[in-house]
């Protein structure tokens, strides 16, 4: 079940590792595993509201622009189509 505080996670597995952190313009989603499996992330903000989300591959770095996103904690999640999925936080930064 969801706890308020522990509603997610945190995972250290290698599927998935988001540089920089905290992010400014540019984040990279970096998706280790089986090259050439679709992938999607989702990302959301602190209330879960969905606000960008972008298809990738695994085996490869996606590029997000996280310019439009208000500054603060957002929880990036890389979802597989047999079901997996794999979660990070991250915080974005303001624009300077």
């Amino acid at each position: 079940g969801i706890t308020g505080q522990e509603e997610v996670v945190e995972t250290n597995s290698p599927d998935l590792k988001l540089y920089p952190n905290p992010a400014r313009h540019i984040l990279v989603a970096q998706i280790d595993g089986q090259a050439g499996k679709p992938v999607m992330l989702y990302i959301s903000d602190v209330l879960g509201r969905l606000v960008l989300q972008q298809p990738g591959e695994t085996g490869t770095a996606v590029f997000l622009d996280v310019r439009n996103l208000q500054p603060g904690l957002y929880l990036v999640v890389a979802k597989w189509s047999d079901g997996r999925s794999v979660s990070k936080k991250v915080f974005v930064q303001p624009q300077l």
